[in-house]
């Protein structure tokens, strides 16, 4: 069965990292079959390696960026795409872009739509009580209305999937096909940890700890930043590295010079690869209170990181308390304070790495994660 892919990504790509991973492993797969992976982003991709790898993979890559929903001239590119790359199935990814690329080729007749849904569906309705269940209401109804588009919604976790059926959304529309991470890529090396170490000015007996993520409110840095100041009352050395680019980080330095930490905290900004950082640290964190499922996370654990988490649903089909970290609320500095010091053994700390890895490889492969979505496709096409 030919199974040819436009994959649309509705946003940019600005590193090379398990994202972009996936999908050049993804056009690898395809091409090895005789198929082919079309893929869509917003932008020239940051990182020339992964235009490289995917193009030597097998894959095609096209810059479109949607000006919004009426923006017809995106509507008759991809329309033109879809016919020259002789694609039968479309992958959407990311909204806006995604809901309506859908609702336009559902109008013109082009059924095989998949969606993956990264993030759960509840991400954005607003926390007080009156006008959550007036938003929760308004997104149920309009999940439900915007999976009449799409044959299937890819969902990233099992949290994802309940969430969207609680919504009212059909059984028979979502299937949970789990985030990947190519662990050949992602592992720990004591030789990049000393040379990144040296690298970044961070002596070999500091205490890491690593926030890897888009710099915007959902992820809570500023409650990480937070936290951290509670751990500079000790004797030990603590540093908190903090990567990546976002309408808060701006907000989230100023912070760190107003709780007089800024000279232990390092914010590096964008980075076009990041597989090296993990092997500096000693601790990943991820306070963030919506995900579907974590890229950074997954690549942390890869790396035979300890994982200290914030305790939503999505989090806990990743990290068993205890064994591979902690989850914890970020809105009480003493949890991570109590957390590290139970990390800070170096025997605790390797058992947990060690255990993550280990839980990466055996659900969480990069490979499982491919070939899942193209049983997908097919099941769709046919």
């Amino acid at each position: 069965m030919s199974i040819n892919v436009l994959q649309i990504m509705g946003c940019t790509s600005d590193q090379y990292s398990s994202m972009e991973r996936y999908l050049v492993e993804k056009a690898r797969v395809l091409a090895e079959r005789r198929n082919r992976l079309v893929v869509v982003y917003e932008n020239a991709p940051q990182s020339g390696q992964f235009v490289n790898d995917l193009v030597g993979a097998g894959g095609k890559l096209y810059r479109m960026k949607m000006k919004g929903y009426l923006d017809f001239r995106y509507y008759a590119n991809l329309k033109k795409l879809i016919s020259k790359e002789g694609a039968n199935i479309v992958h959407v990814y990311f909204a806006p872009t995604s809901h309506w690329v859908s609702i336009y080729l559902t109008i013109c007749s082009f059924r095989n739509v998949v969606r993956t849904a990264p993030n759960l569906p509840s991400a954005f309705i607003k926390e007080r009580k009156r006008i959550r269940l007036f938003f929760e209401r308004y997104f149920a109804f309009r999940h439900r209305l915007l999976a009449i588009f799409v044959k299937r919604i890819i969902c990233r976790s099992g949290a994802v999937q309940s969430q969207f059926l609680r919504f009212g959304v059909p059984s028979h529309k979502l299937k949970v096909v789990a985030g990947g991470v190519d662990t050949r890529v992602y592992r720990y090396s004591q030789g990049l940890r000393k040379k990144v170490r040296m690298e970044l000015g961070i002596s070999d007996n500091a205490f890491v700890i690593g926030a890897f993520c888009r710099l915007v409110r959902t992820k809570r840095i500023d409650q990480l930043i937070k936290s951290f100041r509670h751990l500079q009352n000790g004797e030990r050395n603590y540093r908190l590295l903090v990567v990546g680019e976002g309408s808060e980080f701006g907000a989230l330095k100023q912070l760190a010079t107003s709780l007089s930490i800024d000279d232990s905290t390092i914010f590096l900004g964008r980075r076009e690869n990041v597989t090296d950082l993990y092997s500096a640290l000693d601790v990943f964190c991820s306070s963030s209170y919506a995900e579907g499922m974590s890229n950074s996370m997954l690549e942390a654990m890869a790396s035979e990181l300890p994982i200290i988490a914030s305790d939503i649903s999505p989090n806990r089909e990743l990290i068993e308390d205890g064994n591979g970290g902690y989850l914890i609320n970020f809105d009480n500095p003493d949890e991570l304070k109590r957390c590290i010091e139970l990390i800070s053994d170096a025997e605790t700390w390797k058992e947990m790495g060690v255990y993550n890895r280990h839980k990466v490889i055996r659900e969480y492969s990069l490979q499982s994660r491919i070939e899942k979505e193209l049983a997908l496709y097919a099941e769709v096409i046919s």
